[in-house]
C-alpha cells in the first residue's frame, strides 16, 4: 500500500509543479499534456487521446476546445466527416517548445539524485506497473 501512497503523492507534487509552469501561459498541466501528445503524434483525433489516456471524451473535448480557442490547436475535417484531426499551429508549437524546456529542467532537477542506471530501472518499473494496470481494463 505504501507504494501507491507514494506514487499518489509523487503525482500530486509533479502536477502542482507543472501547473505552476503552465499557469504562466494560462493553461493547465492537462492541456500541456495534450499539446505534447499532439506534438508527438503530428496529427491525431480526440478519440486517440481518449483511448491513450483512458479519459472521458467530454473532458478531452473541453480541453481541446480551449486550446483551439487560444490558437494553439488546429482542427481539420477528416475524410470521414465525423472525424476531426488535431494538429498544432505554429503558435502551438512555439508554446509547447517554450514550456517543454521548463518541464524538462524540472524533471532533471528532481531526478538528479539518481544515477542514469537507477533512472532507467525506475522508468522500466513504472512502465511495467502501467502495463499491469492496463491489463485490468
Amino acid at each position: 500500500m505504501e507504494l501507491f501512497t507514494s506514487m499518489n503523492r509523487l503525482n500530486r507534487f509533479y502536477t502542482v509543479q507543472v501547473n505552476e509552469i503552465c499557469a504562466t501561459r494560462k493553461m493547465t498541466s492537462m492541456q500541456f499534456l495534450m499539446l505534447r501528445y499532439i506534438h508527438q503524434s503530428k496529427s491525431c483525433t480526440s478519440m486517440d487521446i481518449v483511448k491513450a489516456w483512458n479519459v472521458e471524451k467530454p473532458t478531452v473535448s473541453e480541453h481541446i476546445r480551449r486550446l483551439h480557442d487560444k490558437g494553439w490547436v488546429a482542427i481539420t475535417q477528416g475524410a470521414d466527416r465525423r472525424v476531426k484531426n488535431l494538429s498544432l499551429t505554429t503558435e502551438g508549437i512555439a508554446v509547447y517548445e517554450d514550456i517543454i524546456i521548463e518541464v524538462e529542467r524540472l524533471q532533471q532537477e528532481v531526478t538528479a539524485i539518481f544515477t542514469e542506471d537507477e533512472l532507467d530501472v525506475f522508468t522500466r518499473f513504472v512502465a511495467k506497473l502501467e502495463q499491469q494496470f492496463l491489463s485490468y481494463e
